[in-house]
């Protein structure tokens, strides 16, 4: 980043994607996200973020004979 008299700064975020019918599930799942608080805080403060840990899912095993 460089400062500047202009930063920092407000900004908004876009994601554009395509109609709910024709996009990915993952695509769905990251606009799904970026509407929770830990996506917000993320956006504003990238350092002191959620730890990657939080995210990460469930695994199960199934073992067939």
């Amino acid at each position: 980043m460089v400062e500047t008299a202009a930063t920092p700064m407000d900004a908004c975020w876009y994601a554009s994607t395509l109609v709910r019918t024709r996009r990915s599930g993952a695509a769905g799942s990251l606009l799904d996200f970026l509407t929770t608080p830990p996506a917000t805080q993320v956006m504003l403060s990238p350092a002191a973020g959620v730890p990657r840990a939080r995210f990460r899912p469930t695994v199960r095993v199934s073992i067939w004979d």
